[in-house]
Formats: structure tokens, C-alpha cells, sequence
């Protein structure tokens, strides 16, 4: 069978695997894959199916009472139950209260909707879900943020029962210095405990980044673990959290550092204890640049491999995708796409290993300043590279997305 990849739903033949796309027109947002069928996200929308076969297809769309601002009315994450049930995560817009934290489930085959839960927090703002997973039992976790008058913005986690949608516990974590705070990931681990990763805040370093540990019953906090880089008061924060076949948990982001601004950030934390086992903060090739990582993924073998940018003085950002020992954290090999001629903001947003241990990797590619290095296009698009598990050799690379689309891949399915 002709294998191919699949953008916003059409196919685009490249002889490798078959990897799926999806999309939001405006920010974040995942997809995955679900048997013979494609899952796509579009902004106002919650959840979009676009079946193999188009006869079959269906979608699902709902927004709250504010239908003007589509910043308002996203899906930003789904996720298959053990069933093949989908479960999507978001926000929508209303008028009273700005934006409301919003998990729907839907029955796979026709896209009806099972429960839907929606809550604001006490101050109007845009209370978003950012991600989503489910546990052994089919329970649904959902990580994001509610505004709230007296703390701001709140890291906050909440579980869902799979088969109801009825509120089983809810963790609104907020930091000391009552700023926005954010929980940006969450994964559930074999035990079904949960570990969350984003930013809370405290007066003294400002934003850091936080690995949290839950107890997946209780919702009681077992570990927490704050990082805060060398400069006094930097923006700190954990964007992406994995867990390897023991439980240990692997978070990736950014930390600020007072001699080289931000740095490409990945951490091992014991699942036990969160005790550190290792920790790598890597710099671009120019000081002054802001590197990140922004997803973090565990290959079959145990190793771990981080994607997003890192700054050079030639290209500014630039995609990087770093590959470490699971054990020790040491480099394994590192690829970077220096292209000359760019604007700030390239950075992977989605990451994928497939069986054989090769990655796959989406990212986001801004407009070029003065040439056009490639023919798809000059101004804005997309990207996505498979590289070399062993290796860290580009295999092959596809460009992706219209001029002036502002495009970013969303995520990756292998």
C-alpha cells in the first residue's frame, strides 16, 4: 500500500511513512492518529475528523456564547480512550467570563457528543485547557489554566470520569508571586499517577519551571520540582513532559541564564522522588539568543530526544533536535538546520519516533527576510523532517502550508 502523509486532511506522497497532520489556524492545538481515520483541529472548532474515506467522514464543532474572537474558541489537544473514543480540550469564548476550560467527548464513529465539562475560573480571562491524557482506566487528565481574581492566572490540573465527564478532583496550583502560571503538558504514568509540567512563579526568580507529581486517585501532591536558571529574574518554563518504561520523567523548556539568555533546557527527574538524576542547559551558537526546547519524546531503546531552536548570529532561530542518553543525559548527536536568510521563530512545535527509533519532526518556519531560498514559498510556512534515530542524519524533508498562511504543525503521528 502506497504509504503517504497527510496535511489538513489531502494526501502528499513522499515513500516514507504514514504520518498525520493536523492544524489550528490561529495557536497550539494536536492531532493523532486513530485507525483509519485523521484527526484535524481548526480554531472555532473543537475537533475535526476527516476520515480515509471521505463517504464516512464527519466533524464536530461547538463554541460558547462569544463567537467573535476565534483566539477564544480552540481545541488544543485530543486524545483516544482504551475504547477508541476521542477526547478534545480547549477553550470557548463567552461573553460573561471571556474564555472557559473545556473538555468534550465524543463517540468515534459518528462524532456525537458523550459529556462535555466547562468551567471559568473567578475572574473573566481565557481559561484553556492545554493538554490531555487519559489513564489505564479511561479517566481523562487535563492540564491548563484558570484566571482567578485573587492569584491571576493558575497552573491547574483536572480528572475527569471517562465515562460521565463528572469532576473527579481539580488542582488549581498557584505560585508566591500571584503572576500568570501555567500547566503546559501532562502525561499519566503505569501506577496512574499524574506529572504536569509548565511555569509557576515566586517573587525572587520570577517565572520557573515546575515538574509536578499528583497522585492520580487523590489528586494529592507528591513531588514538586522548580528550576530557575542563573539570571536573578528570569522567564523559566517546562513546555513538554515524558515518562520512560521505569516512570522517570523527562521535562524540556527553557532557562534563563544571566550570562546567555535563555537556554535549550532538559531535565530527568527520579518518578519516585523527583530527586534530578541529570540535567543539560544547552546554548546557541550566539549569547545573546533565546534557545528553547519545546518537545521532548523517549525512543524505544530509553533515550531521550528534545526538539526546538537554538540561536546562531547567521540564521537566528533555527530548528534543533538533540538526541541524549536516557541513562547519563550524554549527547548522542544533534541536528540543526542553519538556513540562512531568516527571521526569528523557527522552532519545532511537534515531535514523533516511529518504531525503528527514526524521528519525525514538525516545525514552524517564519518569513524569510529578502531572498526566497526555497520555491514553496517566501513568506511563512511549515516543515516536516524525518532524521536518523542512530544517526541524527536527515533522511528527507517536506515543506508544507501557502504563502502568508502562518502555519505551524501542530503534531506529528507515526
Amino acid at each position: 500500500m502506497e504509504k503517504k502523509i497527510w496535511f489538513r486532511g489531502w494526501p502528499r506522497s513522499t515513500g516514507g511513512e504514514e504520518i498525520v497532520m493536523g492544524r489550528t489556524l490561529r495557536r497550539g492545538g494536536r492531532s493523532l492518529r486513530a485507525s483509519s481515520n485523521i484527526l484535524l483541529l481548526a480554531a472555532g472548532c473543537m475537533a475535526f475528523l476527516v476520515s480515509a474515506r471521505p463517504a464516512a467522514a464527519w466533524w464536530y464543532r461547538t463554541q460558547g456564547t462569544d463567537s467573535s474572537s476565534l483566539f477564544r474558541n480552540e481545541a488544543r489537544a485530543l486524545a483516544e480512550d482504551p475504547a477508541g473514543d476521542i477526547v478534545a480540550a480547549g477553550s470557548v469564548g463567552n461573553v460573561a467570563d471571556a474564555g472557559d476550560f473545556v473538555v468534550v467527548k465524543l463517540v468515534r464513529v459518528t462524532g456525537s457528543e458523550l459529556w462535555r465539562w466547562e468551567r471559568s475560573g473567578t475572574a473573566p480571562g481565557l481559561d484553556t485547557a492545554y493538554s490531555v491524557a487519559i489513564d489505564g482506566s479511561g479517566d481523562v487528565l487535563a492540564a491548563g489554566t484558570f484566571e482567578n481574581s485573587a492569584t491571576n492566572a493558575d497552573f491547574a490540573v483536572v480528572k475527569l470520569d471517562g465515562a460521565t465527564g463528572t469532576e473527579l478532583w481539580r488542582r488549581e496550583i498557584d505560585g508566591s508571586a500571584n503572576t500568570d502560571e501555567e500547566a503546559a503538558a501532562v502525561v499519566v504514568d503505569a501506577s496512574g499517577d499524574v506529572v504536569v509540567a509548565g511555569t509557576l512563579s515566586s517573587p525572587a526568580t520570577q517565572d520557573d519551571f515546575a515538574v509536578v507529581k499528583l497522585d492520580g486517585t487523590t489528586g494529592a501532591e507528591l513531588w514538586r520540582v522548580l528550576l530557575d536558571g542563573s539570571a536573578a529574574a528570569g522567564n523559566d518554563a517546562a513546555y513538554d513532559v515524558a515518562l520512560d518504561a521505569g516512570g522517570n520523567v523527562f521535562a524540556v523548556g527553557r532557562l534563563k541564564q544571566s550570562s546567555s539568555d535563555a537556554d535549550f533546557a532538559v531535565v530527568k527527574l527520579a518518578g519516585e522522588t523527583g530527586a534530578e538524576l541529570w540535567r543539560r542547559e544547552i546554548d546557541g551558537l550566539a549569547d545573546s539568543g533565546s534557545d528553547g526546547a519545546l518537545r521532548v519524546a523517549v525512543d524505544p531503546a530509553g533515550d531521550v530526544i528534545a526538539a526546538g531552536n537554538l540561536y546562531s548570529p547567521s540564521s537566528l532561530d533555527d530548528l534543533a533536535v538533540i538526541k541524549f542518553a536516557g541513562a547519563t543525559g550524554g549527547e548522542l548527536w544533534r541536528y540543526v538546520s542553519y538556513e540562512p536568510n531568516e527571521n526569528p521563530g523557527e522552532t519545532a512545535t511537534a515531535l514523533a519516533i516511529d518504531a525503528g527509533g527514526h524521528v519525525v519532526v514538525g516545525a514552524f518556519l517564519p518569513p524569510v527576510i529578502g531572498v526566497d531560498p526555497w520555491e514553496y514559498s517566501s513568506e511563512s510556512t511549515s516543515e516536516v523532517v524525518k532524521i536518523d534515530g542512530g544517526s541524527g542524519a536527515m533522511l528527507w524533508r517536506q515543506y508544507l502550508g501557502e504563502r502568508y498562511s502562518f502555519e505551524p504543525v501542530p503534531d506529528v503521528a507515526v
